[in-house]
């Protein structure tokens, strides 16, 4: 093992997983809109990861990469769309 700064080697170009940061969006939209679903969003996140980790499809720091970027992605959109919606009714948004 060795770390390869995106080598575009087919076995390095992992970093950060696409499959958790598109996931993460989604939980973080879910845990959002419906609270009662906040376990099940939490469970299935973490058996992604352990999943991706276990069949050696990415290194831990791949997984924590690609939920870091699919919060970060969640926190733009939502911030944008919510002060847009604050601005033209003037009350705030929810969250």
């Amino acid at each position: 093992y060795g770390f390869h700064w995106f080598g575009g080697e087919w076995r390095f170009d992992g970093f950060p997983s696409g499959h958790m940061a598109v996931f993460t969006v989604l939980a973080l939209a879910v845990w959002r809109f419906f609270p009662c679903y906040r376990y099940v969003c939490v469970s299935l996140l973490l058996l992604l990861a352990a999943s991706l980790i276990v069949t050696s499809y990415h290194f831990l720091s791949d997984v924590v990469a690609g939920a870091l970027l699919g919060y970060l992605i969640h926190a733009v959109v939502c911030n944008y769309l919510f002060s847009r919606e604050k601005n033209k009714t003037g009350t705030p948004s929810p969250g």
